[in-house]
């Protein structure tokens, strides 16, 4: 196990957490340091192993959070492809949008568009014309006729 000053832990976890630069996350912990003796720190080693550490941690206690969900995940690329959409980058937005229908399972590899579990629509019509035709051949003649008036 490395050792590294106790500060660091913190304040690598307010750099993950909240996406904070170093030298404010050292500063909200109580580390007011110079410029220089910042970028020292920031760039060693032991800092990048211990940012990392954070990092890693912090994936996994969102990885392993009972409300994560496939559901989760479509609701959050959903909330983005809305505020791409809002700031004008509708490429992007459609992007998210199609991401969200592949993990929906409407959209296959293919592109194909899933219209009834895993079938394609052309799937499901060749299905469809095949029951259609076997009950065809399964009634007697006249049943499934329209009645005379």
């Amino acid at each position: 196990m490395e050792t590294y000053p106790q500060w660091w832990k913190p304040v690598c976890d307010l750099m993950v957490r909240d996406n904070l630069p170093f030298r404010r996350a050292a500063f909200n912990c109580g580390q007011d340091l110079p410029v220089e003796e910042a970028a020292k720190i920031e760039t060693q080693h032991a800092f990048q192993r211990c940012l990392e550490t954070q990092r890693r941690a912090f994936y996994k206690e969102i990885g392993s959070n009972a409300g994560w969900s496939k559901r989760a995940a479509i609701g959050q690329l959903l909330m983005y492809a809305d505020k791409l959409s809002k700031d004008g980058a509708y490429d992007k937005a459609v992007e998210a949008v199609n991401k969200a229908c592949r993990l929906e399972g409407w959209i296959g590899g293919d592109q194909d568009i899933k219209v009834f579990g895993n079938l394609s629509a052309k799937e499901f019509d060749d299905i469809r014309t095949k029951l259609k035709d076997n009950l065809e051949r399964a009634s007697p003649p006249g049943v499934g006729e329209p009645l005379p008036n």
